[in-house]
Parts: C-alpha cells; structure tokens; sequence
C-alpha cells in the first residue's frame, strides 16, 4: 500500500518489494540488489519504493499472512495450537544519534542501545514486536506487544524470564484474560497465597497449608472492582498504554490504591502459576514452559548466525525506522 494511500502504474512492483526485503533482511544494503537496465531494479525505483511502500504498517500486514499460512501447514499443529507464547527482548548497540536508543552501562558501556521485544508462538511463528529504548524492565512493554499482535490465535499463557516478575503484572494480565507464567529460578523462595471464602474462612489446604501462610486482601479488590474493568477496557482498545499504567500504579515502589487491588488480585493467579509448576503428577504445564524458551532461541539463532546481522548498518536502520510512535515496528518478521 502507497504511503499516500493511492493506487500505482508501477510495473513490476512486487518485484521491487522482494528486492527491497531481501535487502534490508540481509542487511546488504542496495547495491547487490541493483540491476542496470532492469527498470524494476534501478537504485533509484528501489529507493522510491522503500520510502513509500516498506514501513512498519505494511512489513505487520505482510505478517500477519505469513503467520496465517504457516498455522494451516500439518506439521505445525503438532507443535501446539499457538496458545503459548514467549516474550523476550534483544538488545543491540546503536551507532546513531536517536531518540529510540537509551544508555545503560550494564549491556551498552558508554553507547546507548535499545530493546527489540519479539513474542514467538509454540508455532514458531514471531506474532509480534515492539522496539524500546534502551534496557527497561521487559514485562512494562510486554503488554503492549500482546495487545497489537500481527496475527494468530491469541496466547492463553505468556512466558518470560523472571526480571519481569511483579505481582501487579500478574493481576493486570489475568484481568485481560491472560496466564502470566515467568520462568522463576528460585521456586523456593516465592510465596504461596490464601483467599477468604464467601463465608469468612480460607479452607483447608491439606499438605499445602505449610507454605499456604500469606493472606489475599480481598477487599481492596472489591472496592477497587469498577475501576479494575475500566482500566482492562481502555488496555483492550489502546485508549492508554501498559506501560504507562504500570508505572503509575508502582509510583516508585509506593503504589496507588488501584495498585495494590492489582497486586492483591495478581497474588491469587501467581499462586495457581507456582502450583502447576510444582504439581507432582502433572509435568505437561513445566515441561511446555520448559520447552518454549529453546522455540525462542532457535529463532535468535538464525539471525545471529547471519554475518553482517546486527551489524552498525542494521541497529542504526532498526532505530531510525521505529518510534516515535511507542508501537512502531523495527521490521516486519
């Protein structure tokens, strides 16, 4: 589709598109692709092309019908149904001067850098991407890549690494229908979670009771009830962005009442997440979350293993074309 929303004359358009794509996933630049004497391949049509046709908008819709097509394939329904996903982030250092890159010592040194968060299906298909601003906390923008999939079924369960954990990110992705399930390396550690029943009293647990010590705080959940759908709702149609609620509600480790009915409702979907990974007789729900990191890296693995992928040519590419709008794509797939 043209820029200007308009139909072509151009002969050969596809053409020029498959040339432009090559290009840019190569990270080789025009020339190679060059033809003299070919209309559809002079420098010139290639980079009218590429500033009218090839932006973020488009690579999704072209997307979206690849993750269509690879879903009707046999084989891949053997891998799942595409309702387990994985979420993690990329980090690369950027050359240039843009507002997209962020500094942080840690990964960059004295560059700045920034995040391409890739969500990658138990199909192995890549539904969606968001590129951000140097090294935040991943489960801040996680939603927000969610929410504006390309295309696919959407996941009933999200995985990511742990430094995404908190439980206000628990309770904000159950109330949108979602099982937030981090990959959490000390088990041990976390805490197990209790709610009242109707009648007053939590129950008994039986050989869970030992650990089932922490207390739910239903009330601040009731009272903030209305105001927990009103903010799912404006999550669902893009009126606000996750990661704005997120650090809101956190106000710098002092959260809003509405936070804290979060939080509280988060600790009931945390606690049936940390059971069905320590259920003795039931090993299908760790062994799915075990396995779909290795989907994730396999993919990492393919780019990486291109020469001249993540080269300067390719971060400074990646970060001029996405922001400034916060959901602008670096690339299509």
């Amino acid at each position: 589709m043209h820029l200007a929303d308009i139909s072509t004359r151009m002969n050969d358009l596809p053409r020029s598109l498959v040339a432009l794509l090559i290009s840019e996933a190569c990270n080789v630049g025009l020339t190679p692709v060059i033809k003299v004497g070919d209309e559809a391949l002079t420098r010139g049509r290639l980079s009218h092309v590429d500033q009218n046709y090839v932006r973020g908008e488009t690579d999704a819709a072209a997307n979206a019908i690849l993750i269509e097509h690879q879903g009707k394939v046999p084989i891949v329904a053997a891998w799942g149904g595409g309702l387990l996903a994985s979420v993690d982030g990329l980090r690369f250092v950027v050359p240039v001067k843009t507002i997209n890159a962020g500094p942080s010592p840690k990964y960059y040194g004295y560059k700045r850098g920034l995040t391409w968060l890739n969500a990658v299906n138990d199909q192995v298909a890549g539904i969606g991407q968001l590129v951000v601003p140097g090294t935040p906390r991943d489960s801040l923008y996680i939603l927000d890549c969610l929410i504006n999939l390309d295309a696919g079924p959407k996941p009933a369960v999200v995985t990511t690494d742990q430094a995404s954990d908190s439980d206000m990110v628990f309770g904000i992705f159950s109330m949108l229908g979602y099982r937030f399930a981090p990959r959490f390396a000390d088990l041990g550690d976390q805490r197990f979670w209790r709610a009242e029943l109707p009648d007053g009293t939590t129950g008994a647990f039986g050989v869970l009771e030992a650990i089932a010590r922490n207390k739910v705080n239903t009330k601040k959940v009731i009272t903030q009830w209305p105001d927990m759908l009103r903010v799912a709702g404006s999550l669902v149609t893009n009126q606000v962005r996750a990661y704005d609620l997120l650090r809101m509600f956190a106000r710098q480790g002092s959260p809003t009442p509405l936070g804290q009915a979060f939080a509280e409702y988060g600790r009931i979907d945390k606690t049936m997440h940390l059971l069905s990974m320590l259920d003795p007789m039931d090993s299908s729900y760790r062994r799915s979350l075990g396995n779909q990191p290795r989907v994730y890296q396999s993919r990492t693995r393919t780019w990486r293993g291109c020469p001249r992928w993540a080269t300067p040519t390719s971060t400074a590419w990646a970060a001029t074309r996405s922001l400034p709008r916060p959901r602008t794509r670096a690339c299509g797939r």
